[in-house]
């Protein structure tokens, strides 16, 4: 008969809410609470340090039973949606439920009564009852539930079953009559709130132990180490066990996209690469799991279009100097918005953008254009050197000026390397230059001539100019 009853208790809560139906017109989220208890078929005693997984969708958390085998769930719903529950404890055979949350409605549970296997029904303990076992000689880990979980409230599972078991000096686990106090604790840790719960439990009969590892706030290692003390003041150590604390998926307040270089020659000559990387973290800060999509789109030239993310959080693609030149709605010809997009924890699309000088063919202005250096004085020079769309050469564009003849000093803008700008103006499009008669003690007349050369991914250029150090001007 308690085969057949079982099913009954089950459904009762899918019954009770089929019956209620969902609120018409209700879709405001609200935290509804879960309650239950966990009882011995046999003994209809509490099960104290049970697990009870709580599955909503791909959604999955775990809660350990107290002292008088209860749990407790705090669930935010906005709609209906179907709960599945599942009852573990070492020893006995697992139990399933199934309910339904509306929001605004509490739910009870029906007790999960859980059975030890009979004899011959498939299922084995690592010490039946009734069998013998030595002390306490040694702790192993048995078992983990999930050997990678992630920061809290980021979307994926965030809880871990770490399971234990003492065994004797023969590698027997300890029976129920030899049962020993287990303490959990951390080695290494990233410190962001993580829980490992409880802090200490007894073996149950089948020498077997567990814990529950809860992530908190901050990505890393988290080590987990199970203790014994012994009588006599021994201690009995397990070797530490590894899980990973992954974070979450991209939050819009941590994305963010940047470029290898402010200005390339897109304009003036295709096929030059330039790297472009989105930078992305959850809401934590920490960096996205390994494998996050970005998707990348320009206005200017051409780009590999999707990247993922390595372990540092960050997705590089490259960009090359192509047609089309951009135009920029508000900077003009020559300027291309790069933007990078990917999508966050509520399957929001997030994006971000940067801005690439795509620079154009070299142009050089000089004025005067007459060398006439006055005796004892000098002559100043104005040197405008750019794209044809107004905007500075690519970095590392060379700009020199020579002056060859007797006489003279060159001081000012004469040896300019471009920087990575798209700024225009003084000591990017603009150079001046100075010629200054050096040789006071004469007014003999010297010829000069000023050689102007750029060397630039944007075209090579240069201009030749001819005068006299010093030049008798007619007088009026």
């Amino acid at each position: 008969m308690k085969h057949l009853l079982r099913p009954i208790f089950v459904m009762v809560p899918l019954l009770a809410f089929i019956a209620c139906g969902t609120p018409s017109g209700n879709n405001t989220e609200s935290t509804i609470t879960i309650n239950g208890v966990v009882v011995n078929e046999a003994t209809n005693s509490a099960l104290p340090d049970a697990i009870v997984q709580l599955t909503i969708g791909t959604k999955t958390s775990f809660k350990v039973t107290d002292a008088q085998g209860a749990y407790s769930f705090a669930v935010k719903v906005d709609s209906l949606v179907t709960l599945n529950f599942q009852a573990l404890k070492e020893g006995f055979t697992p139990r399933t439920q199934q309910a339904f949350g509306v929001p605004g409605r509490n739910i009870t549970m029906p007790d999960f009564r859980l059975s030890i296997p009979s004899a011959g029904g498939g299922g084995t303990t690592p010490n039946p009852v009734g069998a013998g076992s030595g002390s306490a000689f040694s702790i192993q880990l048995q078992s983990v539930s999930n050997s990678s979980i992630q920061v809290i409230s980021t979307g994926g599972i965030e809880q871990s079953i770490i399971t234990f078991v003492v065994k004797d000096s023969l590698g027997r686990a300890i029976a129920e009559d030899k049962a020993v106090n287990v303490a959990f604790s951390f080695g290494a840790r990233p410190n962001g709130g993580e829980n490992l719960q409880p802090a200490t439990v007894r073996t149950d009969r089948s020498g077997l132990a567990r814990a529950v590892l809860k992530s908190g706030t901050i990505s890393g290692v988290v080590q987990i180490q199970a203790s014994v003390s012994l009588p006599g003041g021994a201690t009995l150590r397990s070797q530490p066990t590894n899980l990973m604390i992954n974070s979450g998926l991209p939050d819009a307040n941590h994305f963010s996209v940047a470029t290898q270089f402010l200005n390339i020659p897109g304009c003036a000559r295709y096929g030059d690469p330039n790297t472009i990387t989105a930078f992305m973290g959850d809401r934590f800060g920490n960096f996205v799991p390994p494998n996050t999509s970005v998707y990348f789109t320009t206005d200017g030239g051409i780009i590999n279009g999707s990247a993922v993310s390595g372990t540092g959080g960050t997705a590089t693609t490259t960009l090359l100097g192509a047609a089309p030149c951009p135009t920029h709605p508000t900077l003009g010809p020559g300027f291309a918005t790069i933007r990078a997009r990917t999508a966050d924890v509520n399957n929001n699309t997030i994006e971000s953008s940067v801005v690439v000088l795509f620079s154009s063919t070299s142009t050089l202005n000089i004025s005067p254009q007459v060398v006439n250096v006055p005796n004892g004085g000098s002559q100043n020079f104005v040197l405008t050197i750019r794209d044809t769309n107004g905007n500075p050469l690519a970095p590392g564009s060379k700009i020199t000026v020579v002056a060859e003849g007797e006489g003279v000093t060159l001081l000012g803008d004469a040896n300019v390397t471009m920087p990575d700008t798209q700024g225009s103006g003084p000591g990017t499009t603009v150079f001046r230059f100075t010629l200054q008669d050096a040789d006071l003690k004469t007014d003999a007349q010297q010829a000069v001539e000023l050689k102007i050369d750029v060397v630039s991914p944007n075209g090579n250029i240069s201009a030749r100019l001819s005068g006299s150090s010093f030049k008798i001007l007619p007088r009026n």
